[in-house]
């Protein structure tokens, strides 16, 4: 499909070959909600993320789509033979793929194109990791913190995720699926109340200039948390197209 540009889910910044975490999600009802942990990657400019290898969220969520798959609850409408069996970095690619293909037939007027994960539309939202543990950051506090620490796996599950008939097969009860789960609850906290949880079905191609815009309006939308103020920069200094005219 070309190169393609997605936008910062928190931040509206675009992003173009930065880290990001990708976090599946599906329309639970009338909203769409995450049904896994975050998967971190490097944004590939063809709207899927690279890994050099699948470390362990990674595999479990993949573990986890597959099974569904397995059990006919994962449908892939285009089903061109592109995702098999294999727990492997092409094949969550493939994965994602199908995905973002089906989001954006249906955009153009195919619905029936959409992939569905026990009959609800599955897709994915990418934050910029800077900006990810910008948020996390922000939303730690005391409160939150003991209710983490309080929480058995199950508990913390139903904290951190919806959809629970699905999302029940992209976790294991490992440390580091425990913090990625952590972590997302605490993103949670702050997103759910100032963002949605919405794909973004057809990218784009920013320019420097453009680029240079969405750090300017995104410092004046986020000026209440110096946190996530502090993560553009960041964003803004490492960018190597911000002020190009192309």
């Amino acid at each position: 499909m070309g190169i393609s540009h997605l936008r910062c889910a928190v931040s509206g910044l675009g992003i173009v070959t930065e880290p990001v975490v990708l976090v599946f999600i599906a329309k639970h009802g009338e909203r769409f909600v995450p049904i896994a942990p975050p998967i971190a990657g490097d944004y590939d400019s063809y709207g899927s993320i690279e890994l050099e290898h699948l470390h362990k969220v990674a595999s479990q969520v993949l573990t986890g789509l597959l099974a569904l798959r397995e059990r006919g609850e994962l449908v892939f409408a285009m089903a061109d033979n592109s995702v098999d069996h294999e727990i492997s970095v092409a094949n969550l690619r493939a994965v994602i793929e199908e995905v973002r293909q089906g989001a954006i037939l249906a955009s153009v007027g195919n619905p029936a194109l959409l992939v569905r994960a026990g009959g609800m539309e599955l897709g994915f939202v990418m934050v910029l990791d800077g900006i990810y543990d910008a948020v996390v950051s922000t939303a730690r506090n005391d409160e939150l913190e003991q209710q983490l620490d309080e929480a058995d796996f199950a508990t913390l599950v139903t904290m951190a995720l919806g959809a629970p008939a699905i999302a029940s097969s992209m976790v294991a009860d490992v440390p580091e699926i425990r913090t990625a789960l952590e972590d997302l609850m605490l993103f949670r906290s702050w997103f759910d109340r100032a963002r949605t949880w919405t794909p973004e079905a057809v990218g784009s191609q920013f320019s420097g200039r453009q680029l240079e815009k969405q750090v300017a309006r995104a410092k004046v939308d986020l000026a209440a948390w110096p946190k996530l103020v502090a993560a553009v920069e960041a964003y803004q200094r490492q960018s190597l197209r911000i002020g190009e005219d192309t």
